[in-house]
Formats: structure tokens, C-alpha cells, sequence
């Protein structure tokens, strides 16, 4: 890409600044968690940095998910933000945004993120594009948090009516991302039947 800097005349040839056409570059992925569970939606930021002297354009943008050489992609869906920029101005930075679900069953352990990005110089129409960053942004799968209840205790285990007892619940997480208890309840059954209104 070039532009006339000085005017011609009698004896006086033209001359021309040379400047590089845009050359887009991935410079970082985040995530919104840092560790992402089967099933959850989350949302990715790219930095796309234009390291030319020209202003460019974005055709389309991507990401890529790959567990160590094996593409997992389909094991994610993702889609651009609709306010994502279509030009980046010379040696300038933008963010794109995505918003990503992975399935319920969404290949679990590191997973590598790459961003890809198609567009033209804006001075030539020549393609640019970049895949990135170098190395890939990781993140973590991990299967949902699964509670599940070991044992039940009860003390004094005879009681009369107007008594108190004490439940005690011995539970565990059988996932790999953790739970947040929000509550806890018994349930008091008689011969099959919910006793429970009467605790």
C-alpha cells in the first residue's frame, strides 16, 4: 500500500510512502470461569491486534477446540457477539465476543481454544487472516457436581412424642466441579407413608 507524500513538477519526479498492509494477529482468549462444567454456558474474549499500517476489515471470526491434537469442536457451540467490531483500524486492538455452551457430554480435562480470523487490507481487498494465540488458551472441563447422600444418623434413636432428635447427613460430591449447598431437608416416612408434617 502506498500514497503520493510529495507532488510533481518540472524536474521534480513523485514520490511515495510505502506502508505494510494490515496483518492481524490473536494476542489473548479468556473465559469467563476459569473452570467451565458439561452443559454450561460461558462467554470468550479475543484480542485481535492489527499490527499493519493499514486498517482492515473482519469477514468472519471463529473458535477452534481441540483436545491435545483431536478437534473437539463439535463438542461446543459457539456464537459471535452481534456487536462484535467489523474493522480494525491500524496497528489497533479490538475484542470479539462469543458465547459458548458446551454439550452435556463435552470431551472433560484441558481443552485448547484458538480464535480464527478471516478479513481484507482495506487499502489492497487482499485476504488477511490469523489463528491464535500462540500457544492456545487452556481451560478446564469438568463433569457437573454430583451429590449424593452415604449414611443418615439419628439420635436418640427412641424418642416420645414432644422430644427432639438430631438428624445427621453424611454427603459427598461424586463430580469433579464443586456444589454450593443452598439447603438441606429430611424426609420421615411411617410404613410408606410421608410422615414428615408431623416434625
Amino acid at each position: 500500500t502506498g500514497v503520493e507524500v510529495a507532488g510533481s513538477g518540472p524536474g521534480v519526479p513523485p514520490s511515495w510512502l510505502v506502508i505494510s498492509g494490515a496483518a492481524y494477529r490473536v494476542d489473548a482468549i479468556a473465559t469467563s470461569s476459569g473452570a467451565i462444567t458439561q452443559g454450561q454456558t460461558f462467554n470468550v474474549t479475543v484480542d485481535l491486534e492489527n499490527t499493519g499500517d493499514a486498517p482492515g476489515t473482519i469477514s468472519s471470526s471463529s473458535l477452534t477446540f481441540r483436545d491435545g491434537v483431536a478437534d473437539v469442536t463439535s463438542d461446543f457451540s459457539s456464537i459471535a457477539d452481534g456487536g462484535n467490531p467489523t474493522t480494525v483500524n491500524a496497528t489497533s486492538t479490538v475484542q470479539l465476543g462469543f458465547t459458548v455452551t458446551a454439550n452435556p457430554a463435552a470431551t472433560r480435562g484441558t481443552i485448547s481454544i484458538t480464535a480464527n480470523v478471516n478479513g481484507t487490507d482495506v487499502g489492497t481487498g487482499g485476504p488477511v487472516s490469523t489463528s491464535g494465540p500462540v500457544p492456545p488458551f487452556d481451560v478446564l472441563v469438568q463433569s457437573p457436581a454430583v451429590l449424593i447422600v452415604d449414611s443418615v444418623a439419628v439420635t436418640p434413636g427412641d424418642v416420645f412424642q414432644t422430644e427432639s432428635l438430631f438428624v445427621t447427613l453424611q454427603a459427598r460430591n461424586v463430580g469433579e466441579a464443586s456444589a454450593n449447598v443452598t439447603s438441606a431437608s429430611v424426609t420421615f416416612n411411617t410404613a410408606g407413608v410421608d410422615d414428615t408434617p408431623a416434625y
